[in-house]
């Protein structure tokens, strides 16, 4: 009766739609698959999806990382030094005329005389390299410059040990080193070439930039702690330097003068601060406390089965944010940080659709929430603003899935064919139908 039973269960036609579905999907990813491979290549052996550049280990304890900080060659001025014997006032074709322009906005900006309101802060790293540059020099008096990166030691870029703004060696051990004043009001001062300092540090390391032993006093601090800084935003850039074509600078201008009397007009001192294409943000002090917001993004883009070779991976895009914002206690002495702790932190994820170049239903699942349903031929090829409040995504672990046509698609593991990857959310999508461009990213990450 038994081998009846199953004959019979054999033999009688039953359409499970389920399966049907789910057989479509294999077929559907079969195809897709193979066109992949006759349009890409075979996949290379570990090959990442991943092409971001996202520090994901901000918000983590393992967010530490190296920090670099060296002194490099400063801005080449060209001085020649048998030509300032001669003449010490003629001014050629050198970088000080190229820098016309920018010194022009330095002296509009910080004018002689005109005071200016500083505020105590500290200067956040980005996740790039940048490097602080001495650019313009009016102080009249002695003091070292130092740039300090997070809990290491100060670095001394230079010292000033001369008392006037005329044509001094600055420091004994390095003669080669010559002042003079440019044509316009005896600013900003030219010289040869002065030290920079080149920085590496982790997305949110502390720098501090200040003159000590102003005026032959140890201890006589100013810059950025304690309120003697302010900064200046300009298109111009300063030329003498190699920089990238993607270059943004900040200006600095300190203060020396920390006494009742001073001028507060913040051009004793004016910095360069150069990075690609990111520079340090300022984050002001208040009752000793200050916060660090770190955040760490992913654009994902994802095919959808809709077409199995159109590969423009524009189907769904989604940005994928996670904030932490560090509470930051510290004890200053002399305007210098001597004492720096987090008292807590908060973190925030957040997903935002930006594309819907599909036209199937979805629904998408990132971390431990999955999105309310979306797409239809109604939405198709639409750049949308949709938001929502997310938890337990993972940004080194791209747990990010979508469910469509009865299948279950997953950020792929290396190796494998993607449905799914992962980039900057520079990254612009392709336009529909145009095949998505690998070719910008490394082959193999």
């Amino acid at each position: 009766m038994g081998v009846l039973c199953l004959v019979a269960c054999k033999n009688k036609d039953l359409y499970d739609a389920n399966l049907a579905a789910t057989k479509k999907a294999a077929e559907q990813m079969q195809s897709y698959n193979s066109n992949f491979i006759k349009a890409f290549g075979q996949v290379v052996y570990g090959q990442s999806w991943d092409f971001s550049s996202a520090d994901t280990r901000v918000g983590t304890r393992d967010a530490g990382g190296q920090i670099s900080v060296e002194l490099c060659r400063g801005l080449d001025f060209g001085i020649d030094d048998q030509q300032m014997a001669s003449d010490p006032n003629v001014v050629t074709e050198r970088t000080i005329t190229k820098n016309l322009e920018l010194y022009s906005v330095l002296t509009n900006e910080l004018k002689d005389g005109v005071s200016r309101k500083g505020e105590s802060g500290v200067l956040l790293a980005p996740n790039t390299e940048f490097t602080i540059y001495p650019l313009c020099m009016k102080s009249a008096l002695t003091h070292d410059l130092y740039v300090r990166v997070g809990e290491g030691d100060p670095v001394k870029v230079y010292s000033k040990t001369w008392t006037t703004c005329g044509r001094e060696t600055v420091n004994g051990d390095v003669t080669s080193i010559r002042y003079i004043m440019s044509r316009d009001d005896y600013y900003p001062a030219e010289r040869a070439q002065l030290p920079g300092v080149r920085i590496q540090a982790p997305i949110g390391t502390r720098v501090e930039i200040y003159l000590d032993n102003i005026g032959g006093k140890k201890g006589n601090t100013a810059g950025t702690g304690n309120g003697k800084a302010v900064y200046l935003d300009t298109d111009a850039k300063p030329e003498g330097i190699k920089q990238a074509k993607d270059a943004v600078v900040k200006y600095i201008g300190i203060e020396d003068d920390t006494t009742a009397d001073s001028d507060q007009d913040y051009n004793d001192v004016v910095l360069a601060v150069v990075g690609s294409p990111l520079v340090p943000e300022e984050i002001a002090l208040s009752n000793g406390s200050y916060d660090v917001p770190l955040a760490v993004t992913k654009r994902y883009m994802i095919e959808d089965l809709g077409s199995t070779d159109d590969f423009d991976f524009n189907d769904v895009v989604v940005d994928v944010t996670q904030t932490v914002v560090a509470h930051h206690q510290v004890m200053l002495e002399n305007g210098l940080v001597k004492k720096d702790e987090v008292m807590g932190s908060e973190l925030k994820q957040k997903a935002t659709v930006r594309h819907l170049g599909g036209i199937l239903p979805f629904q998408l699942t990132i971390g431990d929430t999955t999105l309310p349903q979306l797409g239809s031929p109604a939405t198709f090829g639409a750049d949308v603003e949709l938001e929502y409040g997310i938890e337990g995504w993972n940004p080194a672990g791209n747990n990010i899935s979508i469910s469509v046509n009865d299948a279950r698609l997953s950020f792929p593991k290396a190796g494998a064919i993607p449905m799914i990857i992962a980039c900057d959310n520079t990254v612009a999508w392709s336009a529909e139908r145009k095949r998505f461009n690998f070719e910008q990213f490394q082959r193999v990450k």
